[in-house]
């Protein structure tokens, strides 16, 4: 997309810039973290119900309930970034080249609003349980509020921002080995099951698409060195920073499925010589 047809479109086309005061992304940032915080004690009253909880040390029990509203947002933001990846009229649907760059739909940035305002709602949560101990975690959602603002503020490869978002597709996964680890049931099938799917979820979800953001990047170019040198260099940080840690958690992930299948196998051979 270039010269005057380049513009005439761009300036028909509402996806490629927006203002943000204009449509309250600051709104949907409060509004979410003012939301989950009622939702977060929904979920301690219906947990408290059950005696298997109820049982759980103080620290456990917080991280218990902080996963439900994890996984509940994990839901909505995946299916509401894959609608806006495809949707040709207020998404990224149909565009290409230095077009991923420059497009910048208002739903989008609400959408990036609403996951820093879930990020600093359990930054709260985290505090009020003692966890923010929790060095990993801490940075995840410091990475998370720094990466996700920039979908909010930036007019440029808001593209990828969303693209990442799909990653909490296998957060359900994730926050479920937590929840039966902390039942005790972390020698149960239910347990190795859910880690098979956890491993598959983490590859679908993330590892497949990690390409598309290199690629991307090469493929917007064009777009992306109009930008300020310093919003090119937190781009291309912020991917391969994004890539390695996903690679290394897979990493982790796959190792631990390896171990439990090698150590049931030496069980069985053991058995079978005895």
């Amino acid at each position: 997309m270039s010269g005057i047809m380049g513009q005439l479109l761009q300036a028909s086309d509402p996806r490629f810039a927006y203002d943000i005061t204009a449509f309250g992304a600051y709104q949907t940032m409060i509004v979410t973290a003012l939301v989950c915080f009622p939702y977060f004690g929904l979920t301690v009253l219906v947990c408290h119900m059950f005696s298997s909880v109820r049982e759980l040390p103080w620290k456990k029990r917080v991280d218990f309930y902080s996963r439900i509203v994890s996984t509940t947002h994990a839901i909505i933001v995946t299916i509401l970034a894959y609608i806006l990846l495809h949707d040709e009229k207020n998404g990224f649907g149909g565009l290409e080249g230095r077009e991923l760059a420059e497009v910048a739909p208002p739903a989008a940035a609400h959408l990036c609003a609403a996951t820093v305002g879930y990020f600093v709602y359990d930054l709260v949560i985290m505090a009020l349980g003692d966890q923010l101990s929790d060095t990993p975690m801490l940075i995840h959602h410091s990475f998370g509020i720094v990466a996700f603002s920039s979908g909010i503020f930036c007019k440029s490869c808001v593209y990828f921002v969303v693209l990442a978002l799909t990653f909490e597709g296998s957060t359900f996964f994730v926050n479920l080995r937590a929840h039966l680890h902390s039942l005790g049931w972390k020698n149960s099938l239910v347990y190795k099951v859910n880690g098979v799917l956890m491993a598959l979820s983490f590859f679908f979800f993330r590892i497949r698409i990690l390409h598309r953001f290199p690629l991307g990047v090469l493929a917007a170019w064009d777009g992306l060195r109009l930008a300020p040198l310093l919003h090119q260099t937190f781009i291309v940080v912020i991917i391969a920073v994004g890539i390695a840690l996903n690679l290394y958690w897979f990493y982790l992930i796959s190792s631990g499925i390896v171990r439990i299948v090698l150590k049931r196998t030496k069980v069985d051979a053991e058995k079978k010589r005895s």
